[in-house]
Parts: structure tokens; sequence; C-alpha cells
């Protein structure tokens, strides 16, 4: 923790430091002190995929292969991760924070894996290492169809046989969020209620 502030603190002050060199004319040489081969969490300009924020949901957008078999069993939400962004710009470390389900997981690391050299993080123009974390959201609008939504009722019927009421449950819920009158999903759901917890 008193790390953690002293961070803080030598960073604020940098950054006064910075902005009245700045103002002066001034152009401030690299900063001495820091470790390069440390992992940061907040740095003065933080690390950033090659045209933005919007660029990287564009990336994510034209690069992502959702899952079939995902889309069958309607999972959906976002994948938390968290990785280093490295001084040349690459990726490691990358790991899952929150996950929705292993298929969703899988897909959020291979898009991750691929993505293009980021702009590393830096402090007055050098490179550090950075930790970053970011979701990835996995939606299903503009995926079903009737076809879909009837497998995934057969889903729930397996889950009902096998007496798992809150997987059968969590189907015909998500069933009926994208189509509220799917009578095959009503009938589960008078079928589900039947089943002792």
């Amino acid at each position: 923790m008193k790390k953690s502030v002293q961070l803080l603190l030598a960073i604020v002050l940098l950054q006064a430091v910075s902005v009245s060199a700045q103002q002066n004319g001034k152009k401030l040489p690299p900063p001495k002190g820091y470790d390069t081969t440390a992992v940061y969490m907040v740095v003065k300009n933080q690390p950033e995929f090659p045209g933005g924020s919007e660029a990287r949901m564009v990336y994510i957008k034209q690069n992502m292969n959702y899952p079939e078999e995902a889309i069958s069993r309607l999972e959906e939400g976002p994948v938390y991760i968290q990785f280093i962004v490295e001084r040349d710009g690459s990726l490691s470390e990358i790991e899952i924070l929150r996950g929705t389900s292993p298929l969703l997981d899988a897909e959020a690391m291979r898009l991750t894996e691929q993505m293009p050299l980021w702009e590393p993080g830096n402090i007055d123009g050098l490179s550090l290492r950075v930790r970053f974390s970011m979701p990835i959201e996995f939606s299903l609008k503009g995926k079903l169809n009737n076809a879909l939504l009837d497998k995934a009722c057969e889903q729930c019927r397996i889950a009902i046989e096998a007496g798992n009421k809150k997987q059968a449950q969590r189907i015909v819920e998500r069933i009926l969020k994208y189509k509220p009158n799917h009578k095959g999903a009503l009938k589960l759901h008078k079928q589900i209620k039947k089943i002792r917890n």
C-alpha cells in the first residue's frame, strides 16, 4: 500500500513538473528512476490499441468468431481479460479475470492473442510495461432464429430430464428474453416449475 501511494505521488509530481516545463518551453529528458522491467498499473500515458478504443471495438467485431455451440446454448455476456502491454507493444500474460463460459472465454483469449501491437504505456516518452484489463462483449442480438431457439429448447429438455432445474431455468429465461411468446419455451417453463429443488 505504501509503495502504491509513493508511486502515485511520484506520478503526480512528475506530471506537475512536466506541465511546468512544457509551459516554460523546455523539453524534459526521459525520466530516471523507473524500473523498465516492473509492471505498472497506472502511467501518465496509458497503453492504447492502435487507433484507440473505437478501433479496438471494430477489430473485435470484425474478427470475432462467435462459437456456434455457444449460440445454440444461448451463451452471452462479457468476458473480462487482463494482460501486460510490453514496452514494444506486444501483449503477454493474457488471462481471463472473469469468464462467461468456456467457449466464449476461449474465443476472447484467441481475439486478444491475435491483436496487433499496441501503443505502449509511457511516461514522458519512456515506454513501460503496463497491466491492462478490458471486457470483450458477446451478444446474441441478431444471431438467433427459430431453429436455434428450438435447439435451445431441446437443451432445456435434456436439463429437465437430468433434474438440473437451474440450467433449465437459465435456458428458458434466455429463450423468452429473445422471443417472449415462444410456445416451446413457455411449455418448458411450466414443466420447470414442477421440478423440486
